[in-house]
């Protein structure tokens, strides 16, 4: 990112400037207990971690965490990079209907489940989120 910052400065400002628009969004949205927008944030912050990848020409979102991201589509929830990217842990949001533990059985080759409950169930209506690690 760095080399990045110094090759384009502006594009790669604006892709930084953008990850921090929806971790303020995404803090919000945590705070207020509205799943909705969690859930919206964190598909965004996704899709922003992979803009700076393309910017930055660094492997950001590896196809680990693309492969999460399918299975969290699938059952109506979000995944993205957590830190820096390159692979190392990805959030996986679910919405509270969903049963983390039948998701969590079918994660893609090379994850793995670290449990992290940011709310009980049902406590402020908000989703039930556990971060997952891709790295083995």
């Amino acid at each position: 990112v760095e080399a990045a910052l110094e090759g384009d400065p502006q594009i790669t400002r604006d892709a930084l400037v953008g990850i921090a628009e929806v971790a303020r969004d995404a803090i919000d949205a945590l705070a207020s207990g509205d799943a909705a927008r969690v859930l919206d944030a964190f598909g965004r912050g996704e899709e922003a971690m992979k803009r700076l990848g393309e910017v930055a020409g660094a492997p950001i979102v590896v196809p680990a965490h693309d492969a999460l991201s399918a299975l969290a589509a699938r059952h109506g929830g979000q995944a993205k990079p957590s830190g820096a990217g390159g692979g190392d842990i990805s959030w996986l949001v679910l919405p509270g209907d969903v049963e983390p533990q039948h998701v969590l059985g079918h994660l893609p080759q090379g994850c793995r489940h670290v449990p992290l409950d940011l709310f009980a169930p049902g406590a402020s209506g908000g989703p039930r989120t556990t971060g997952t690690q891709d790295a083995p």
